[in-house]
């Protein structure tokens, strides 16, 4: 098509544009004909896509947050971070993903909740939303499962009713021992009798440490997990090793099966599972007479926590999306100020972010052998209601990436009533997401549908058609799923 002369011009400048932003800048279409361009904010050390590893991720304590634009996170290879709050505008150096949390209470209210999270929520669609932090901890949020339940029921309903696009995550307990898996046995078993329905999650994720489960009366100043709120031990189910076990990696090895054995026996067998929190959270000099000896176990417990997460699979519980892997994206804690294992150095008497640590080396190291791949893949489709003639409902489509870094722009997703490639017709208009995140990174996308006749249809869902990103494996971007529509 031969443009006028002005139209050329503009044409050429938006190109150029695109090339230089190829993950943010998005151009639609006005209803006038004419054409609107949305810019994305430049940011200081902005890192392109294939540069960030979506696997890799790590915590910024709420205290420190002020400094994470200080370090030059960059530098972590990493893909994504959270700092354990829920915010309007996240500080997102070099373009990272942030994750939002919301905080429960036993006695209060979610936080944030109401219009606060409404507004959060709409400033941020799309996004990733972990619903508690160590819920099961006296020392954290402190809740029984039946609170946790129905707090999670209010949080859920809330997000998914303002933004059917979000992706909500339950689950972030302390660590999962065989007691605390039974806590979250417990909330499932109060969702179910309070609301008569299957907890719907997204997302499942969980800590990985391992801290001596002993009663709080009983702890003193010794670290510990505590025991789990409202869960007793009449069984003494609790793991109680020596401190030492804090860098066992085959212990955290073992509590990573015993959680995605818990998904599959309860029905969440084709979620993605990520650890919001995981390192060497202790004061070294409680396990190691000098620095020295200190950084030699801490990285050794890197490279073998780190060379299981990218490598542990399952047929029978991992997650068949993402090459049966039994985790799909993990965070080092922390940042900063941990006492052993931090990413960067802090200066306590001038409050000063100092220098790369030899553990936040050894980190961004392993990040940046990660190959650079992308891989988009549907792995789920669905209707908001059942089907009837003439009515209007919503299909809802989930698709990840289970590629090793985002990808380098938006996604088109088109749904069909009938196999596109054979004739199908597509239903509403070209959908678009942001740029997806690797690790299995989801992205969830609806559209409008009113059928016109009754009887089985078959759906699809058809991603990133036609070919617009390079991928690994460009066969598996369709799905289907056949569905009967009532008269």
């Amino acid at each position: 098509m031969k443009l006028p002369r002005r139209s050329a011009h503009i044409a050429a400048i938006l190109f150029s544009l695109l090339l230089i932003f190829p993950s943010a800048a998005v151009v639609a279409q006005a209803p006038s004909g004419g054409w609107t361009l949305r810019l994305p904010s430049v940011q200081r050390d902005f890192v392109p896509n294939l540069q960030r590893v979506s696997r890799f991720g790590f915590g910024a304590a709420p205290i420190e947050s002020i400094h994470v634009r200080a370090y030059p996170t960059y530098t972590l290879n990493a893909g994504w971070y959270l700092d354990w709050t829920s915010r309007r505008t996240p500080i997102r150096p070099g373009g990272i993903s942030f994750v939002h949390v919301v905080g429960l209470s036993e006695n209060g209210a979610p936080r944030p909740s109401g219009s606060a999270l409404e507004a959060l929520v709409r400033a941020n669609p799309g996004a990733l939303w972990l619903i508690g932090n160590e819920p099961d901890s006296p020392a954290k949020d402190a809740v029984t499962p039946a609170r946790y339940a129905e707090q999670y029921h209010e949080v859920y309903h809330l997000i998914k009713g303002i933004d059917p696009t979000a992706v909500v995550s339950a689950g972030g307990i302390a660590q999962p021992t065989p007691l605390r898996i039974r806590y979250l046995e417990a909330i499932l078993a109060a969702y179910q009798q309070r609301y008569g329905t299957k907890m719907p999650v997204d997302v499942w994720n969980t800590h990985a440490y391992f801290l001596p489960e002993i009663p709080e009366e009983e702890a003193g100043l010794r670290a510990s997990a505590y025991l789990p709120v409202g869960i007793s031990d009449e069984a003494n189910e609790r793991v109680e090793l020596p401190l030492a076990h804090h860098v066992d990696v085959g212990l955290i090895k073992d509590m990573i099966v015993w959680f995605r054995e818990f998904m599959a026996r309860n029905g969440y067998h084709d979620c993605p599972l990520i650890i919001t929190e995981m390192g060497f959270i202790i004061e070294w000099q409680a396990l190691y007479p000098d620095q020295a000896t200190a950084d030699a176990h801490i990285l050794a417990f890197i490279d073998e926590l780190i060379g299981y997460l990218l490598t542990a699979t399952d047929a029978e519980i991992g997650y068949r999306h993402d090459g049966n892997r039994l985790v799909q994206r993990w965070a080092w804690f922390a940042l900063t100020k941990t006492g052993g294992g931090e990413l960067f150095s802090f200066d306590p008497e001038t409050r000063t972010p100092g220098p790369m640590t030899v553990h936040g080396q050894r980190y961004a190291a392993l990040a940046a052998a990660q190959p650079r791949t992308v891989n988009l893949k549907p792995v789920d489709l669905t209707a908001a209601s059942t089907p009837r003639v003439g009515e209007e409902t919503r299909l809802q489509a989930k698709l990840i990436n289970n590629g090793e870094v985002p990808t380098p722009r938006r996604v088109a997703v088109r749904f069909f009533d009938g196999d596109p490639t054979k004739g199908g017709v597509q239903i509403g208009a070209t959908q678009y997401t942001a740029p997806i995140d690797g690790g299995a990174g989801m992205a969830i996308v609806t559209v409008p549908w009113t059928p016109a006749a009754s009887g089985d249809v078959e759906l699809f869902v058809a991603v990133d058609s036609p070919a617009g990103i390079h991928e690994t494996d460009e066969g598996d971007n369709l799905l289907s799923v056949s569905v009967a529509v009532a008269g």
